[in-house]
Formats: structure tokens, C-alpha cells, sequence
């Protein structure tokens, strides 16, 4: 819990001065490596096997997102980021491990939820902090020029419905995905990360078609 909390309130707290100043992607790369470096510090010290599976879980998806932000990239209601660096796919090359440790924190809080409560209430509190969480997020992501996005129906014409609607879908999942994932094998936990990339891609076309 320690650790997953120091990744929030640094990539929170960094991202606010990112925002602030407008530093652009290469300081959320700076970032990136910092916090993914601290969690293999703690791994690599305690070799606590459950949340190297969240952190295997995590990467997976990471990567497996990239469907996803390609078809928010080349969708009318467009996704933009700055051309000026590596591109992987449509996405840079950075976004795979920014979207590992945003999954890390959401599936932790989300495997600490659903063992204290079923999982639709479960999935139902991830989903609705996801929604406010995004609008936040987005914002700031929009003014450190990470990325933004053009010609959406959005919240205060920074965060498009769309996207706050497929963060609900994607939060629902969150619990029942990782639940019981501290026994699952390795097999396993990859086979529940390219499903959730799945559910992830099938979240943002029915978004995408319902408010973009």
C-alpha cells in the first residue's frame, strides 16, 4: 500500500508541475522512470509476489492498449499527441508504461476492493473513481502537453465524454479481472491482461460510438 501511494502522490504531484509549466512528454518519460524504477527497487527487496503480478498484469495491458489509443487517434473525435518524439503504432513510445502504472494503481486499489466487498460493488466504486478521476487527469495532461483532444463533445472542452464513459466500463471490469490474480500463475496472469486489453478496445469503440 506504501509504495502504491508514493506512486500517486509522485505521479500526481508531477504532473501538476508538468501542467503548471508546460514540460512537455520528455518530463513524463523523466517521470516514468522513476516511479517504474522504484517499484522494481521494492520488488527486487521484498520479491512480493503479488504485486509483481499486478506489475506483469499491468505492462500487458499497457502495451495491449495501443488498439485502443490508435482508434481514438484516427477517429474523428481525435486523439493528438506531439509528433516530435519515437512513435510506437499511433501512440509514443512512452505511452505503454504510462498507461503500466496508472493499471498498477487502478488494479491494486481495485484487488484490495474486492477483497473486502462483492465485486459488482467493487466494480462499481473503481468505476466511478475512474470518472473522476479522468476529467482531472486529462486536464492536466492537456496543459504539460502530453497530449489533447480535437474536435470531441467534451467536458469543459477538455475531456470528452466519450472517454470519461469508457473509463466507467474499463473501472467495472478492473475488480473481477484481478480478483484472486495473487494465486493465478504466470499463464494466467497474462491470459487476464490480453482479455482486459480486449475489454479495453471493445469500451472505447462502444464510447466512442455512443458520444463521440
Amino acid at each position: 500500500m506504501r509504495v502504491i501511494i508514493a506512486l500517486l502522490l509522485v505521479s500526481a504531484l508531477g504532473t501538476i508541475v508538468a501542467s503548471a509549466l508546460a514540460l512537455g512528454w520528455r518530463f513524463n518519460v523523466a517521470l516514468l522512470i522513476v516511479m517504474l524504477g522504484g517499484v522494481a527497487l521494492y520488488l527486487g527487496k521484498t520479491r512480493d509476489r503479488t504485486l509483481a503480478r499486478l506489475l506483469l498484469f499491468s505492462l500487458i495491458v499497457g502495451f495491449g492498449e495501443l488498439p485502443a489509443d490508435s482508434f481514438g487517434v484516427q477517429h474523428e473525435c481525435a486523439l493528438v499527441y506531439p509528433q516530435d518524439g519515437l512513435m510506437l503504432w499511433d501512440s509514443p513510445a512512452w505511452v505503454p508504461f504510462s498507461w503500466t502504472v496508472l493499471i498498477l494503481q487502478f488494479s491494486f486499489f481495485a484487488w484490495c476492493a474486492v477483497r473486502r466487498w462483492r465485486v459488482v460493488w467493487a466494480g462499481l466504486a473503481l468505476a466511478i473513481a475512474g470518472c473522476l478521476n479522468i476529467p482531472f487527469y486529462e486536464t492536466l495532461a492537456r496543459y504539460a502537453d502530453f497530449w489533447r483532444y480535437e474536435n470531441c463533445w467534451a467536458l469543459f472542452d477538455v475531456t470528452p465524454y466519450a472517454v470519461i464513459f469508457a473509463e466507467f466500463l474499463i473501472g467495472m471490469a478492473l475488480p473481477l479481472t484481478v480478483r484472486g490474480i495473487e494465486r493465478a500463475s504466470t499463464a494466467g496472469v497474462v491470459g487476464r491482461g490480453i482479455a482486459f486489453s480486449l475489454w479495453i478496445w471493445i469500451a472505447g469503440r462502444v464510447s466512442y460510438a455512443l458520444l463521440a
